[in-house]
């Protein structure tokens, strides 16, 4: 037997160590060891020829070379790699399966950081908060037993050792994995057979709660919808011309609008927002559900809600003719297109809706398309007052937008994926939403509301001689450095001259009028948008460098996101006048962790289409062997080519096709391919026929090649 000291530079084969790239170490065999610690090792085998080695001592703790201590989640890539992130910002650390400790997806973790080379690591040293992440396992057979499979890690468990014996072959099962490394199944998802339990599954996978408990149902089935019985101090709009403008497929109505001329010209917006938080009491099984959920999560033709059907589609929900509990914004704008802080309000309030409208039939009877006694796809007939109120929401959107404009609000066209499927419900194309002037409308009317309803609720609570008012705040944080680098290059590869900087909003601004009508500005709308940082809620006022306003919240959609919720409460608390001491010591110690939550789920909820979509597209395309269609260069990397279809779908190229091109750097983070042979270039957002080349049906993968 020999002794040999050495620093470890292990690769963890699941529980099994290889030291230095030469030396292997069995899991028992590791002591208490971590990776990248100097241990002491001991060849303890008896043949000469075929070496086993023992972790003996521990010489030099890693610990030791903590660059710091911090609290985090972590979150598992498609790739089956973990890493602690924060995951409204870009930054992510890798982190070892054999440093994970007991830790699972969005477990709140307390690592400790440091650089191996030349490269920064995690290791969990507690799991301070523990998720409710579920995951979902296929049941498979082998050898004559059933197992439980994670595909990807291909990590079984024995099912008998579960004494769980009541399930068959390619059920999927929902489990939890529990902190003793243990896990429980909790129920039966489906079978493996039809591709919308992929979906599911999908969806289970990233957090999602696809039913409600009956406990929540219940409560549910006990609320009372007689609006009658709620409307005393409440002021009565129920006689207001009041309109909803959303998409055919919505079901869940949680703002509509009215619009008047004053005099001076001055136009009065009436912003009013369902009022969720009249039918959903703190603490109650509905409210506990939804911080559960914190967000409705809508992909392809479906929609998992924060709260159940009954109170999002039907007792909130802003449904014509009927009337409605809302919270609303009335909001004065000058004749200079400034909102007047001093005219503007908030009140609870009862509404009835007079119409619901579309985007499309909106635009139609903007540009006379549609005329007065024209049926429309809601029941009614165009009236009167209808064409008078569209040319108003026109005209003071317009007005609105000059306002913002003035601040620098970046104008970014972006494009949303569309999922088209038949009534099969199956994926038939894919393709962007299509975009009308009213959706600009409503986003500017609800963007003026958020903006206001924070600065009038710091009024109210100072004259009640609070200095600080606890509230959730929509908050963007000025771009990294990086992602301002790499921008700047790509628009030098592209041609596109630009004389100022890009860490305001006013530059970004200019950048974005620039590119306007550029043959390039749907490429470059995208590239500017990922360079920005992902937008986050707060319990402290920040900005919000997007919209270049100091003042902004989410206070517009209760029924599909809490943090609104949350704010409706608070303002409910001061028009009632019971916004005591008590309240805001209440408030200020709960909105710091709903603003986190928020944040965290609002990335589940980008994650989760993102997921679903690109195995919708996986579906469409895997049997379109050979055929072409035309796609664009969306990124080069040093080992990938990413190609995207009209702005929406994304993949990438056939590894092998790459071996004939040459990646020439231009600058940091921006390539060029050039062609070995021929010498042919390819820059970012060239445009080509890409055929279908070949399916990985296993991993899910769809590889492309030049045609």
């Amino acid at each position: 037997m020999s002794w040999e000291t050495i620093k470890w530079e292990l690769e963890f084969i699941w529980e099994n160590g290889v030291v230095d790239g030469q030396y292997f170490i069995e899991a028992k065999n590791i002591w208490k060891a971590k990776s990248w610690d100097e241990v002491e090792i001991l060849n303890i085998s008896e043949n000469p020829n075929i070496p086993n080695y023992k972790v003996v001592k521990v010489i030099s703790d890693v610990i030791e070379v903590v660059e710091n201590i911090i609290e985090w989640f972590i979150r598992l890539d498609n790739s089956w790699n973990w890493y602690l992130i924060i995951p409204w910002k870009k930054e992510s650390i890798f982190i070892e399966k054999s440093n994970l400790l007991w830790a699972k997806t969005w477990d709140k973790v307390r690592t400790i950081l440091w650089n191996i080379n030349w490269r920064k690591q995690a290791l969990v040293k507690e799991v301070l908060q523990e998720s409710l992440v579920f995951s979902t396992w296929v049941i498979i057979e082998k050898n004559g037993k059933k197992y439980l499979q994670v595909d990807g890690i291909k990590k079984e468990y024995e099912l008998e050792k579960l004494n769980n014996k009541d399930f068959e072959i390619w059920d999927i099962v929902k489990i939890k994995v529990l902190g003793n490394n243990e896990i429980k199944i909790e129920e039966k998802i489906a079978r493996i057979w039809d591709y919308w339990v992929e979906i599911l599954e999908i969806a289970a996978c990233n957090w999602l709660r696809l039913n409600f408990p009956e406990s929540v149902l219940e409560e549910v089935n006990r609320i009372e919808a007689d609006v009658e019985t709620k409307i005393e101090n409440r002021k009565d709009l129920r006689k207001l011309f009041t309109i909803t403008i959303d998409w055919p497929d919505s079901k869940d109505l949680d703002d509509a609008v009215s619009i008047e001329k004053l005099g001076n010209w001055k136009i009065k917006l009436y912003v009013h927002i369902a009022d969720v938080a009249e039918y959903v009491e703190e603490g109650s099984e509905l409210d506990n559900e939804a911080i559960l959920r914190w967000n409705s999560y809508y992909y392809a033709d479906r929609v998992t809600p924060m709260y159940p059907e009954k109170l999002s589609n039907d007792i909130c929900s802003l449904n014509p003719h009927t009337d409605k509990l809302t919270i609303t914004a009335e909001i004065v704008i000058d004749k200079n297109w400034k909102p007047i802080l001093e005219e503007s309000s908030y009140y609870e309030s009862v509404i009835n809706t007079n119409f619901r409208m579309t985007y499309e039939e909106m635009d139609k009877i903007n540009f006379w398309e549609i005329k007065q006694k024209d049926d429309l796809l809601f029941w009614n007939k165009v009236t009167k007052n209808l064409v008078q109120q569209a040319k108003l929401a026109s005209d003071l959107s317009e007005k609105i937008w000059s306002f913002l404009q003035r601040n620098w609000e970046l104008e970014i066209n972006s494009t949303e994926t569309k999922i088209i499927v038949d009534e099969k419900k199956e994926p038939i194309w894919i393709k962007s939403y299509p975009k009308y002037n009213s959706n600009d409308w409503i986003k500017n009317f609800m963007v003026i509301a958020n903006n206001i309803i924070p600065q009038l609720v710091e009024q109210d609570l100072k004259k009640l001689w609070f200095d600080e008012f606890p509230f959730v705040f929509r908050t963007h944080w000025i771009p990294e450095a990086y992602s301002i680098i790499k921008l700047e290059n790509i628009l030098k590869v592209l041609w596109v001259k630009k004389e100022f900087s890009l860490w305001s909003p006013e530059s970004f601004s200019k950048l974005l009028k620039q590119i306007k009508w550029d043959s390039k500005e749907m490429y470059l709308n995208k590239r500017i948008t990922i360079s920005l940082q992902k937008a986050t809620y707060t319990a402290e006022k920040e900005w919000h460098f997007g919209l270049a306003l100091n003042y902004y919240s989410h206070f517009t959609s209760p029924i599909r996101r809490y943090s609104d919720t949350q704010i409706h409460r608070i303002i409910k608390d001061i028009l009632k006048g019971e916004f005591t001491q008590e309240k805001f010591n209440h408030y200020k110690n709960i909105l710091p962790e709903i603003a986190e939550r928020c944040s965290i789920q609002e990335q589940v909820a980008i994650e989760n289409e993102r997921d679903i979509n690109s195995y919708l597209a996986y579906v469409l395309f895997k049997d379109k062997i050979w055929e072409e269609s035309n796609w664009y260069i969306d990124d080069i990397g040093k080992q990938w080519v990413k190609i995207i279809l009209n702005n929406t779908v994304s993949w990438y190229l056939e590894p092998k096709i790459l071996e004939e091109f040459y990646k020439e750097k231009l600058f940091d983070w921006v390539y060029r391919l050039v062609n070995n042979e021929t010498w042919e270039i390819i820059w970012l957002w060239d445009n080509f026929n890409f055929e279908v080349s070949r399916v990985d049906e296993i991993q899910q993968n769809i590889y492309f090649k030049i045609k």
